[in-house]
């Protein structure tokens, strides 16, 4: 199993969370791959834990469909596709669009210049071409339109389903040429909270998401296949 060899120790009281949380980060920035197994014993070793709390962080990570746990054989991390990955922008692309409805009616002027600031950070970042600051600009901007909104449920909602869309936008951002869309994407749900427009912005961050599936992500899923 590709995991890193130096050992981690870790205190018991918070091992199943911290298991949970790496293993989780190693899935979706792809060190651990699309159909590999990974085994309790060799986990628990590397954390110098029982395994106890690594089949306990297992499970959570079975419930976010993001492992397979596979009677006899162990657990498999979950395939990337098509269909899939159809799956997870066609939600997350809804599910954005009624958080930003929410983030017009409850927006400040404060808040629309921190969403100008967060763009131009991921502007750079695209041009620098780094992948791990590009998906981290990319999620400080929409992190500042869900607090906008302001709404627990809906934040748990999309915390539950970024980890799976993310897993695609850094696939993409390894070979994928057109990353410059995304930044005029931004700029558009922009303008259109300065406009106050419900209808348009909500309209702007659905196609941010499904656009980049359609226009972008499948095109380049069906060169791989």
């Amino acid at each position: 199993m590709p995991i890193p060899t130096a050992h981690k120790g870790i205190h018991r009281v918070s091992a199943r969370q911290q298991i949970y949380d790496t293993l989780k980060t190693w899935i979706v920035e792809g060190t651990l791959k699309p159909g590999e197994f990974i085994y309790d014993s060799e986990i628990a070793s590397y954390f110098s834990v029982s395994r106890t709390p690594v089949r306990e962080a297992i499970l959570l990570l079975a419930r976010q469909d993001l492992v397979e746990i596979v009677p006899s054989k162990g657990t498999k991390i979950t395939e990337t596709n098509e269909a899939s990955a159809r799956f997870i922008y066609e939600a997350i692309s809804c599910l954005s669009a009624e958080i930003a409805r929410l983030a017009v009616r409850k927006q400040t002027s404060e808040s629309v210049e921190e969403l100008k600031k967060l763009n131009a950070a991921f502007e750079e970042a695209v041009n620098c071409g780094d992948n791990t600051k590009i998906l981290e600009a990319d999620t400080a901007f929409h992190n500042c339109i869900l607090k906008m909104a302001d709404n627990p449920y809906m934040e748990n909602c999309w915390q539950e389903i970024l980890p799976h869309a993310y897993r695609y936008e850094l696939l993409y951002f390894r070979s994928g040429s057109d990353r410059g869309s995304s930044v005029k994407e931004h700029a558009e749900i922009i303008r259109a909270f300065e406009e106050k427009s419900e209808g348009e912005v909500a309209r702007c961050s659905q196609q941010n998401w499904i656009g980049f599936f359609n226009e972008r992500l499948k095109p380049q899923l069906d060169l791989i296949k």
